[in-house]
């Protein structure tokens, strides 16, 4: 039989891990909306926190392939009508995920 204080526990736990989830979520939402904002025109800092470019180069790279798929099932769909080699060697650079987003810093917890 659990006791109402294991119940508590194990609720704050999964209640902690569920914040933290939808704070990466806000923060992935929050860069992508900062990156469409630089494409419309406006300005970065020069002086950016390496960890902020981590997480940007982290989104721009899941964007990119979100739209990779999107192609690859329209030309299934569709058929192949480029002109372009279906099999042309990939260009993109790897990246490590950033460990803002998988764990934020304990100062962002509070």
């Amino acid at each position: 039989m659990v006791t109402r204080d294991e119940f508590t526990e194990e609720r704050i736990k999964k209640l902690e891990k569920s914040l933290l989830k939808v704070r990466k979520e806000n923060r992935i939402k929050e860069i992508t909306n900062e990156i469409h904002e630089v494409l419309n025109g406006k300005t970065i800092s020069i002086d950016m926190n390496p960890g902020y470019l981590n997480d940007r180069s982290y989104v721009i790279k899941k964007n990119l392939e979100l739209v990779r798929e999107a192609v690859k099932k329209n030309v299934s769909d569709e058929g192949y009508t480029s002109n372009v080699p279906k099999s042309m060697p990939s260009t993109t650079m790897t990246f490590v995920m950033p460990s803002s987003i998988i764990d934020p810093p304990l100062c962002l917890l509070q």
